[in-house]
């Protein structure tokens, strides 16, 4: 049976070149994976998938989503993972604007809760609204162990983050596009070092307490 539980030997790092990009091409394919919104528990050409969810019948889970994200940038699929992170999160959106609130699940084929699915659950439906804008939408990436932060800038207007926290320290962040360039303001309560990444540049900064602004 094909299940999204194949995309854990991504996770893993035990599926072989081949078979990765099998995996990968399965995401795009609307007869599997590749769906309204993506990544159903159960592939839609298999016996048993629901179009509405069917709880794990086809549903999309926060969970299993974010683990195929993590496998497919351990298998080098950066840019294919945050496709499927920003789409996610457009998916929850639309419901969100419908419902007024997050879901257990939601439907593959619609911008739908899953049936069944209960509301109000920011449990596991919190990664959506929480790592997938903070990582993938506005680009933050953080390496507690070396005590670094990663900026990925593929906005085109003023974006951010206020309070961001890793490795103990706080920081508020924002990128503001200044006559071609951009302006980094960056004002943390302990040291790291950032690393920010825009159309193919790149630069390191030390940042230090206090307020600092940086030109990338």
């Amino acid at each position: 049976m094909n299940t999204v539980a194949g995309f854990w030997t991504l996770v893993a790092q035990v599926a072989s070149k081949a078979q990765a990009a099998s995996l990968a091409a399965e995401l795009a394919d609307p007869n599997t994976f590749g769906r309204y919104h993506r990544v159903p528990t159960l592939a839609a050409n298999e016996e048993g998938y629901r179009a509405d969810g069917g709880y794990w019948c086809g549903a999309v889970w926060d969970p299993t989503t974010t683990m195929v994200i993590r496998g497919l940038e351990a298998s080098g699929r950066a840019a294919l993972a945050r496709e499927i992170a920003i789409e996610n999160l457009d998916r929850v959106f639309e419901v969100y604007k419908k419902t007024g609130t997050v879901w257990e699940n939601y439907a593959a084929d619609s911008a739908a809760p899953g049936k069944p699915s209960k509301r109000d659950f920011v449990g596991w439906s919190g990664i959506t609204p929480i790592l997938m804008l903070i990582e993938h939408k506005v680009g933050l990436k953080p390496n507690a162990a070396a005590n670094t932060l990663a900026w990925r800038l593929t906005a085109t207007r003023r974006i951010g983050c206020e309070r961001f926290r890793f490795n103990g320290h706080t920081a508020t962040l924002m990128a503001t596009p200044a006559g071609g360039r951009w302006k980094v303001d960056v004002e943390s309560d302990g040291e790291f070092v950032l690393r920010v990444e825009q159309s193919g540049r790149a630069r390191r900064f030390s940042v230090k307490r206090g307020a600092q602004s940086f030109a990338l």
